[in-house]
């Protein structure tokens, strides 16, 4: 990549971190909708390898300690509970708290990637129900759910426009509980957007900015955030270090526990809100 791509490069990732790409909702949507319903047909186009991803679903779900926060945290007293999962991807976790007995429905923006989850969920005879829908604007009545979950939709969202909405179909003292890529010191995002690593996303992602949690607190009333990833980032430049990822996701455990101020050069938070404001 010649220098001059490489610096426009770098002004797109640059824009896609900062949420430029979800300010008009509308066009956002259409886009995401439209990217997630191609990566779904590399998916099916590869179905004897995806298929394998769900024979041993176990593994992708807790491949470092903040999944296996997440799982642990979504999975806890799940029975009789009425359960949504936001933006469902190829709906791994959802497929776990299904296996579990939970009462679990699948939203997602793309209906292609729901039909990958149904295919998914029928390698073990389950028959998820399926809800093609935006997280802007839910379907749901007021007050559906007991709790709402989602690995990395919360930053692919206009915060303003959809904690109102996530608020909205929660019961009281209901948790909603994500896990999601967070907002880093300035320096470290403009240094992100200069390596040259691979964009492994749609541009309607980004980060979940200050600002994003702040309209969760206004809507919501508590949030709690564990704090992941500072050392983990660096997987994503060699296959060395992916190889030694749990590894270093331990160092990183370490580290966090010991000097938890380290906690702002974190990448990613397990994010657990409860539904305290009327």
């Amino acid at each position: 990549m010649t220098k001059m791509k490489w610096r426009d490069k770098s002004k797109e990732i640059l824009g896609i971190i900062k949420g430029n790409f979800k300010k008009d909702i509308y066009s956002h949507d259409r886009f995401e909708k439209e990217y997630w319903n191609t990566r779904s047909m590399e998916y099916l186009k590869n179905w004897k390898e995806t298929s394998e991803i769900y024979r041993n679903y176990k593994i992708y779900i807790c491949y470092n300690f903040a999944h296996e926060s997440y799982v642990s945290l979504i999975s806890e007293k799940i029975k009789n509970k009425r359960i949504l999962g936001l933006g469902v991807g190829l709906g791994l976790e959802e497929l776990h708290l299904l296996k579990m007995g939970g009462n679990v429905i699948f939203l997602d923006l793309s209906i292609q990637m729901l039909k990958l989850a149904r295919r998914g969920a029928g390698l073990y005879n389950l028959a998820p129900i399926l809800i093609n829908s935006n997280a802007h604007f839910l379907p749901f009545k007021s007050e559906s759910f007991d709790m709402i979950i989602g690995t990395g939709i919360l930053h692919h969202l206009n915060m303003e426009k959809a904690a109102p909405e996530l608020a909205r179909i929660l019961v009281p003292n209901g948790k909603a509980i994500f896990i999601e890529p967070l907002e880093q010191p300035e320096p470290l995002v403009y240094l992100r957007a200069m390596i040259p690593v691979k964009w492994r996303e749609s541009r309607g992602g980004g980060v979940l900015s200050k600002k994003d949690l702040f309209y969760l607190w206004k809507n919501f009333g508590r949030i709690k955030i564990r704090k992941f990833h500072v050392l983990e980032s660096l997987c994503r430049i060699s296959n060395w270090l992916e190889d030694r990822r749990k590894a270093i996701s331990n160092i990183d455990r370490l580290l966090l526990t010991a000097f938890p101020l380290l906690g702002c050069f974190a990448r990613a938070g397990v994010i657990e809100i409860q539904k305290i404001r009327k």
